[in-house]
């Protein structure tokens, strides 16, 4: 394999950071688009990828140990017992986005299933994921905001 080849002064880091940004700025884009469509199941997905790669990311900073592809009740978890974040932060994570994570679940997954009583339609449990679709576009800009705000 043929090795690369750098111009002078040019650091591998800001290729990642590049494709970082590149990537993060589609993700958001695509997801402003699905819900301008109404196809709030994906901008819904779009923010918990964005969500997870910011706490993995920050996880890893903080601990050393390479944190990837975890679940976001675990990263929530993780978050929860490292002692390196405020509280407030500790809070953002272990209150609202996992009460976000609950509604992110019964959207992805419980979405046609009936409980005794529960006669919804499709068009009426559809709609209702515009607010699920709010909440993580919101959390992901507080946690963005608040781990850019971090000193590490």
């Amino acid at each position: 394999m043929a090795k690369r080849v750098r111009a002078k002064g040019q650091n591998p880091k800001d290729d990642i950071q590049q494709t970082r940004y590149n990537l993060y700025k589609s993700a958001i884009d695509k997801a402003a688009e699905s819900k301008d469509k109404g196809f709030f199941l994906e901008g819904i997905t779009l923010f918990e990828s964005l969500i997870t790669d910011r706490l993995e990311s920050t996880l890893t900073k903080v601990t050393g140990a390479e944190v990837s592809f975890k679940t976001l009740g675990t990263l929530i978890r993780m978050v929860d017992s490292c002692a390196a974040f405020s509280p407030d932060f500790c809070r953002l994570i272990t209150t609202d986005l996992d009460a976000w994570r609950k509604e992110r679940n019964r959207a992805l997954h419980e979405i046609v299933k009936l409980e005794d009583g529960d006669l919804e339609l499709w068009e009426t449990r559809y709609q209702a994921l515009e607010a699920t679709y709010d909440q993580g576009f919101h959390l992901f800009r507080q946690i963005d905001l608040a781990i850019r705000k971090m000193d590490i």
